[in-house]
């Protein structure tokens, strides 16, 4: 994206989006040790009446890590297997108000699960079973009186839907198929509502909204060179349309927001490369997003001063990195990140609550 254009948005994102105001420090917290090999991803799950949740581990075998973070380190609480080969992994609340989040697997044959933590340990129930393997998994957050649902795309590159009905049961309705087949999803709200954005090999981004029926119908929203190895949704900085964060097969990433969707204008060199993005969240601030950069961890942040995006490593992450997400894990500090490595270790940043260091607080 060329930086006049970001130069003449910056005063819309600061008066039409309302900024989150939190340190751009992230300080080290532990490196935590699951016990695990291969691993898939590594998500906090909330909990009911907890300040944090516990770390949740899962690898290629179906080997499920629990861990909670007590007297100031993580230690793993109890490991189980769930005999599958896991795929994908992501977390939600898709009963009730929200407190209480579920662990979503998918599986290479195509089987879905859903484990529930209880007073007692996990329980399982089957969602449903696809075309094998399952790509990706991602669930919304409830909107308006709507409950949560989960997104799930297929071995045959089809996005369908799940929701839980009022018996407890899953029920689902398929998304229409977008040109070439998905391979990545964003979810964005906006006044109440929820919008997908999907895309796939063919390059061509699509927003699908669903009508008055109920019926989700999909448009072309942007045509690029390459297809997505990772996307993010963030906040449109002119607050009319969705934005997201767009890492293409190429090498050149792409930052796409309303009227700025051609493949040549929305480009953003400085995040080249770039994979693992983190866009939206309660825990980023509106100017900035996070990605893994090479094997460095990476701050991203449009800096008015400068009045352009700059790139700020925070830490090194020698080990071929699986997952990067947003937890509460820590009862008494609300913002963390976990980087998670496929040799089973986990890498913990704690957002600073301060611009300055310990020792220039002292003086």
């Amino acid at each position: 994206m060329p930086t006049w254009a970001l130069i003449l948005l910056w005063p819309l994102m600061q008066t039409l989006v309302d900024p989150i105001i939190l340190s751009t420090r992230w300080d080290p917290g532990e490196t935590i040790k699951t016990g695990l090999d291969n691993l898939v991803a590594a998500v906090v799950c909330r909990t009911l009446n907890a300040p944090g949740g516990p770390l949740i581990a899962v690898d290629s075998t179906g080997q499920v890590a629990e861990l909670a973070f007590s007297d100031g380190r993580w230690e793993v609480q109890r490991t189980f297997s769930t005999d599958v080969q896991v795929t994908a992994v992501c977390v939600g609340a898709t009963r009730g108000r929200g407190e209480n989040w579920d662990l979503f697997l998918g599986t290479a044959s195509g089987r879905i699960i859903a484990l529930s933590r209880t007073m007692v340990g996990w329980s399982s129930q089957d969602v449903a079973v696809l075309k094998g393997p399952i790509l990706s998994l991602q669930t919304t957050r409830a909107v308006s009186e709507m409950r949560a649902s989960l997104f799930v795309i297929d071995g045959d590159s089809l996005i369908t839907e799940f929701v839980i009905g009022f018996e407890g049961k899953w029920l689902s309705g398929k998304l229409p198929r977008i040109e070439g087949g998905a391979t990545r999803v964003c979810l964005h709200y906006a006044k109440n509502r929820l919008r997908v954005s999907a895309a796939g090999a063919a390059g061509v981004v699509y927003r699908i909204d669903v009508d008055s029926t109920g019926i989700w119908r999909p448009q072309p929203w942007a045509h690029l060179a390459a297809g997505p190895i990772d996307m993010a949704p963030s906040e449109d900085p002119t607050s009319r349309d969705i934005a997201l964060f767009y890492s293409g097969t190429d090498g050149i990433f792409r930052y796409l927001f309303y009227g700025r969707t051609a493949d040549d204008i929305s480009r953003l060199p400085v995040a080249d490369a770039t994979y693992l993005l983190i866009g939206a969240g309660e825990m980023r601030r509106i100017n900035e997003f996070f990605a893994m950069s090479g094997n460095e961890f990476c701050l991203f942040e449009f800096e008015p001063g400068l009045e352009e995006w700059i790139e700020v490593p925070i830490a090194p992450i020698r080990k071929p990195v699986v997952s990067v997400s947003f937890g509460q894990g820590r009862g008494e500090r609300d913002f963390q990140f976990y980087v998670a490595s496929v040799d089973g270790t986990v890498a913990e940043f704690v957002r600073s609550s301060s611009e300055l260091p310990e020792e220039e607080n002292k003086e």
